[in-house]
């Protein structure tokens, strides 16, 4: 987690727009929460620009070139690349993913929907959900999950 939890990697920016979209179309009700998802939602295209700009730069940086230094590129105007330059690119492109940071605008509710499944607590967090708000739930469902297996165990004996 990043201390600055405005600040997200480009990974976690697009784990969150394709959780909250397919939440989006599974919960098409107009709540708090979709509400608080759209709002966010509509700052991650300008982040994808910026990204997609800057992996393309890596692209360019790891082509290959003629004796020129002009570009090679398939005929489709992909580029073409060596062996070694293409594991360069794709590390460096793997890296970045982690590695860069984008400042978002959180805009978070103060009850999630109860249906939330783990997963979507943790990758909501920091953008709709406060973190102190996923731990304060995760806590009930510890609690009530051992009350539930209390009830188990007294109803076995």
């Amino acid at each position: 987690m990043n201390k600055n939890e405005n600040v997200k990697t480009y990974r976690e920016i697009l784990i969150f727009a394709q959780m909250a979209a397919a939440w989006l179309k599974a919960n098409p009700a107009k709540t708090k929460f979709a509400y608080a998802l759209n709002r966010l939602l509509v700052q991650v295209p300008a982040i994808e620009t910026d990204a997609q700009e800057a992996l393309a730069d890596i692209d360019v940086d790891h082509a290959a070139i003629d004796a020129q230094g002009v570009v090679l590129s398939e005929p489709g105007g992909a580029y073409k690349f060596t062996k070694d330059d293409l594991k360069l690119r794709n590390t460096e492109r793997r890296a970045y993913f982690d590695r860069e940071q984008f400042e978002i605008s959180p805009h978070y509710v103060r009850e999630p929907p109860a249906t939330l499944t783990e997963f979507e607590l943790e990758t909501f967090a920091g953008f709709v959900i406060d973190h102190e708000t996923v731990r304060r739930v995760q806590s009930e469902r510890e609690d009530e999950l051992e009350e539930l297996e209390q009830a188990a165990l007294a109803a076995a004996e």
